[in-house]
């Protein structure tokens, strides 16, 4: 069985969405569908806790100065143009998510409470209570709901690509997905796929991910020769809740740092800021690495870093 599409999403996160969305209120002639493999809401953007980092108060905050904390934390590696880009949008990006129906929190005065977390020089962070991601998932899920070009397809898992040799070069005109709402293998054909589908935390003993980050995506696109790169930058969060046999593990926000909570060690010592002026604010690399190091000299483990 096939279904055609003009365009194809797989994956209902935010970049999923976001780029539905887009695509249909610019192209209203198009039909698109989103295949996610469980629930349209389960995904890495609903479990986000931290908020949006957007320059809101010019008086003590600048683009620039979100752009120079920027590639501080990208250790220079970034794409200084993607990066200005992304932060002179983000006011604008901020106003369109609020006109869709996205709330977040406000100070007594009435204006947008402005948080301060990790690798970030002045209060930027936008927040919905600790519950940023599943805000914006909800918003942007109502958003496509109201769009007669876009058709949403759960529990749809995709296995592989589609591939044809055309004029010498692999075109992808499809997917291959397993329906699980009725246990059976289809193709659907498409002008355009895009991939979204998420992070690959489930790949690691412990992770905050949700049980659907498990790297699909890559693997997919790495079998139908598409090319794979940085693969060395896996972004982990310091800090969680510990349980036994937890998986994945409830993540422990780095906003609570931003707010004042301070990382201790087993004697109840402070210590991040022998490995950075910042301390407690450090980026997350740096708290990550600081946190292993400590625990190493702790429990005697041996570690290269």
């Amino acid at each position: 069985m096939k279904k055609v599409s003009d365009v194809l999403i797989i994956g209902s996160g935010i970049a999923g969405l976001s780029f539905a969305i887009k695509i249909a209120e610019s192209r209203p002639d198009l039909s698109v569908l989103i295949l996610t493999k469980n629930a349209g809401e389960e995904s890495n953007t609903a479990r986000a806790q931290g908020g949006i980092a957007v320059v809101l108060n010019k008086l003590k905050d600048s683009f620039d100065q979100h752009i120079e904390d920027t590639m501080k934390a990208g250790k220079g590696q970034s794409n200084k143009k993607v990066v200005e880009m992304v932060v002179s949008q983000a006011p604008a990006r901020l106003e369109e998510l609020m006109e869709w129906g996205a709330s977040f929190d406000k100070n007594n005065n009435g204006e947008l409470a402005l948080g301060l977390e990790g690798g970030h020089s002045q209060a930027r962070i936008v927040h919905h209570r600790d519950l940023t991601g599943l805000e914006m998932e909800t918003t942007l899920l109502k958003k496509v709901a109201v769009l007669p070009n876009i058709s949403i397809q759960d529990h749809y898992f995709v296995t592989d690509l589609l591939t044809i040799e055309e004029k010498e070069q692999t075109k992808c005109i499809g997917v291959k997905a397993i329906d699980k709402n009725r246990n059976r293998l289809i193709a659907i054909q498409a002008r355009i796929i895009f991939l979204a589908t998420g992070g690959s935390g489930m790949i690691f003993r412990n992770t905050t991910n949700p049980s659907v980050a498990t790297a699909d995506g890559v693997a997919i696109a790495n079998r139908a020769g598409a090319g794979i790169k940085d693969m060395d930058f896996i972004q982990f969060h310091p800090t969680a809740l510990y349980e036994p046999d937890k998986h994945p593990l409830f993540l422990i926000s780095e906003a609570v740092r931003g707010f004042g909570a301070y990382v201790v060690n087993k004697a109840g010592q402070r210590f991040l800021f022998k490995y950075d002026s910042r301390g407690e604010l450090a980026t997350r690399d740096i708290v990550s690495s600081a946190i292993v190091k400590e625990l190493a000299r702790y429990f005697m483990i041996v570690i290269s870093i």
